[in-house]
């Protein structure tokens, strides 16, 4: 089951996506203010981090830190 702050994830780092992928870049504070504006909990400075690590391993959709954790950790990070 998806709890309601991994799909604020999700959201954030669609967003943060689509904003790199661009040639721009966005803030958390941004973020926070858009998923807040679609009713969405905020990420936390953490997630943020994390969103640069999924871009780094070339995820197009959001895993959980532990996952990508464990992924790149046995070499299954695409």
């Amino acid at each position: 089951m998806v709890n309601a702050s991994q799909i604020s994830c999700a959201v954030g780092y669609d967003l943060y996506c689509t904003y790199y992928a661009n040639g721009g870049s966005i803030s958390l504070e941004q973020i926070n203010a858009h998923l807040k504006g679609k009713g969405f909990d905020p990420v936390s400075r953490r997630t943020f981090r994390h969103f640069a690590k999924l871009l780094r391993h070339h995820y197009d959709y959001y895993i959980p830190i532990n996952q990508l954790d464990v992924a790149v950790s046995k070499g299954l990070a695409p």
